[in-house]
């Protein structure tokens, strides 16, 4: 896939006239974190873009003028980056390697609101939570289907990066943290890769024929 295309060796820090070799089995470990959506019956159509500002979570909404919007998935996208490192004594010095890389991704946030004006009794409830049930479900399954790639790209980046020679250990924190930058920058490129396609995968479901088909299955829109 295309974000593998991102899986780039960055050059060695702090190597002082020596070419470490390649290490033997570094580790990842990808962890999905994904927490239940959880939905709102209590705020109105007008007051989704100040929830979406004051709880700072975003949607792929489409926002079209003419089908007026009466639910909204709000999500929040996050990543964390952890990496240890292991020093190995190399000829005059030392070679510090990324051993053990580890990435928790998910969605810590998934609030799915509908407008209080609609009772849940009522079709129009019904169908909204239904659209709204298949973004969540979009963003689940988009997610997991990446998270194989993430792995796979990382542990490419981990297999093709040479340790990074220093004759004093004193500069392996400062290693592991520039170490740790350069992960995290592939990091977010796959985040912004991932991004895109969840946009596009909403996208396709929240188009004008796909509002009027939801809205002619009921009567009592306001």
């Amino acid at each position: 896939m295309k974000f593998l295309a991102f899986c780039f060796c960055f050059f060695p820090f702090f190597a002082w006239g020596e070419n470490c070799p390649y290490p033997e089995k570094p580790f990842v470990n990808v962890f999905l974190q994904a927490s239940e959506p959880v939905y709102s019956h209590a705020y109105s159509m007008e007051e989704f873009a100040l929830f979406s500002q004051e709880n700072k979570i975003e949607s792929f909404s489409n926002h079209n003028a003419d089908l007026r919007e009466r639910g909204v998935t709000f999500f929040k996208l996050q990543s964390d980056l952890t990496l240890e490192t292991e020093a190995k004594r190399y000829k005059n010095g030392f070679c510090i390697y990324p051993k053990t890389l580890t990435i928790k991704i998910g969605f810590p946030k998934m609030i799915v609101l509908i407008d209080k004006k609609y009772k849940k009794t009522s079709c129009a409830y019904q169908e909204i939570l239904k659209h709204e049930n298949t973004h969540v479900l979009i963003n689940y399954k988009t997610l997991e289907e990446f998270l194989p790639h993430l792995k796979e790209a990382q542990e490419k980046i981990m297999k093709t990066q040479k340790g990074t020679f220093t004759r004093n250990l004193f500069y392996e924190n400062s290693i592991k943290r520039k170490l740790t930058k350069n992960f995290m920058e592939k990091n977010t490129s796959f985040l912004s890769f991932l991004k895109s396609t969840l946009q596009k995968r909403n996208g396709k479901i929240d188009t004008l024929q796909s509002y009027q088909e939801l809205q002619n299955r009921c009567t009592d829109w306001d």
